[in-house]
């Protein structure tokens, strides 16, 4: 199951990734109204896969016999898991998302909401 997540969390990086990507196909979410739109571009998919592999790297990390190393990772995994916790609920709230969570091409962009 943990590899599982982890698998999972590094598939739904990829794709966070890809929506960053400056293509006509990653843009065909851009201001809609439905389900799918760039918050949840932006916010809820990267922080998704933050929460997954966070969930997972502590897991694989209560796994290790070292001490050291069952220390270091489950910080890392705490982090990376806080971190997805936090970037998910922004997309949650009404207020527009931050110009750090966006890409440098969505500020541009002509067709964005203000």
């Amino acid at each position: 199951m943990i590899l599982i997540a982890l698998l999972f969390g590094l598939v739904v990086l990829a794709a966070a990734l890809w929506l960053r990507t400056d293509s006509p196909r990653s843009r065909w979410w851009q201001n809609a109204n439905g389900l799918v739109d760039e918050k949840m571009a932006f916010a809820t998919i990267p922080g998704l896969a933050g929460v997954l592999l966070g969930i997972s790297i502590l897991a694989l990390g209560s796994m290790i016999p070292n001490p050291a190393g069952r220390w270091i990772t489950g910080a890392a995994g705490a982090l990376l898991l806080i971190a997805g916790i936090v970037v998910s609920m922004m997309a949650f709230g009404r207020k527009p998302l931050p110009s750090w969570l966006t890409p440098s091409w969505y500020h541009s962009d002509p067709k964005r909401r203000p």
